[in-house]
Parts: structure tokens; C-alpha cells; sequence
């Protein structure tokens, strides 16, 4: 029993060890390799452009709202911010175009994190319309696809990499959530798909 319980807590010092260790190691070239992020109006979005810029990284924020654009833009030189609706073919476009004029010949874009999203606390099925599915999924689901589609290409010449924030919702379906448990449903089978 004893030898038991040491192990087990020699592996979980092992683990966090490891763990420590591996975070310490850091990227190369990072003033190089440009990140776009979406749903940079707040949140998780927000945090992660300005902690990028603080350590030296390019990043490229989309903002749903001018008032988002002018936050960013107050916080770092390193962040260009832009108006980015991942529900339109056409504002995706625009931004792969905004993306492109933005980096100099030694830059290039690294990484896009999908993080714009959506939830409504609703309820029961029984309680909701058909919209709460389709708006939740259109932003959840195939807004993320937009961008993944449109910046493939640029992703693969880089060898860079696509981070999609989804949720535990993704996995188990929440009560009173079901578009947003949907929505996050079918990313992570996307992400599965393409990777």
C-alpha cells in the first residue's frame, strides 16, 4: 500500500516537473511568426493579443465593434486590429486581404486562434426556436470553418497551426445549452477532420 502511494505521488511530481520544464521553453524567432486571433472584443480574445504583443509578437486582433478596435490599438504598436464578422463570407475575405498587406517579407502568419463564439443560457429544447440553433452554430461553427478555410493555405506554407477554443460543452452536453453544446460539438469534430 505504502509503495503504492509513493509511486502515485512520484508520478504526479513527475508529471508537474515535466510540465514546468516544458513551459519554459519558448518559441524561436517569435518576432517573426504573426498571430491572428478572433473575438478580440473581450475575454479570453483580448487577454491572449495583449500578453502576445507584451512578449514581442505580432498579432493580428479581429474586433466585431470599432469601440474594440480602438481598445486594441491603444494597448500595443505590435497589434493591428481590424473589423472581423466570421458570420460573413465577404469580412473574411476582407481580412485574409488585411492580413496579407500587414506582414513585411520576413514575417509570416504562424497561428490563427479561433476563439469568437457565442452562448445563450435558453433552456430546455422544448423552450427554443429553430434561430437559437442556427445563429449559435453560424457563429460557433461555421464562422470558425471560415477562417480555418480562408487562411489554410497561408497556415501550411508558415507550418503553422490553427488553435480553435471549444469547451468541456464540447464533449458533454450541458443542460439549458444545447445549440451552444452543438456548436462546439461539431467544431471539435472539424478540428478532428482536418487534423
Amino acid at each position: 500500500m505504502l509503495l503504492s502511494v509513493l509511486l502515485f505521488f512520484g508520478a504526479v511530481a513527475a508529471y508537474y516537473i515535466a510540465r514546468y520544464l516544458w513551459e519554459l521553453l519558448r518559441v524561436s524567432n517569435i518576432d517573426k511568426r504573426a498571430v491572428l486571433i478572433t473575438g478580440c472584443d473581450s475575454g479570453f480574445g483580448a487577454l491572449l493579443a495583449n500578453r502576445l504583443a507584451k512578449n514581442g509578437q505580432k498579432v493580428f486582433a479581429g474586433c466585431l465593434t470599432e469601440k474594440a478596435i480602438a481598445e486594441m490599438k491603444k494597448e500595443s504598436s505590435l497589434i493591428e486590429a481590424f473589423l472581423l464578422d466570421i458570420r460573413k463570407d465577404d469580412s473574411v475575405a476582407e481580412s485574409v486581404k488585411f492580413v496579407k498587406s500587414h506582414l513585411n517579407k520576413a514575417e509570416h502568419l504562424w497561428a490563427v486562434v479561433n476563439n469568437a463564439g457565442v452562448v445563450q443560457l435558453l433552456g430546455p429544447d422544448d423552450w427554443m426556436n429553430f434561430e437559437a440553433y442556427t445563429s449559435t452554430i453560424d457563429v460557433n461553427t461555421f464562422g470558425a470553418m471560415r477562417v480555418i478555410r480562408a487562411f489554410k493555405e497561408m497556415i501550411k506554407d508558415s507550418r503553422g497551426r490553427f488553435v480553435t477554443i471549444t469547451s468541456m460543452a464540447g464533449r458533454v452536453c450541458v443542460p439549458g445549452l444545447g445549440p451552444y453544446s452543438v456548436s462546439k460539438y461539431a467544431m471539435e469534430a472539424y478540428m478532428d477532420t482536418i487534423r
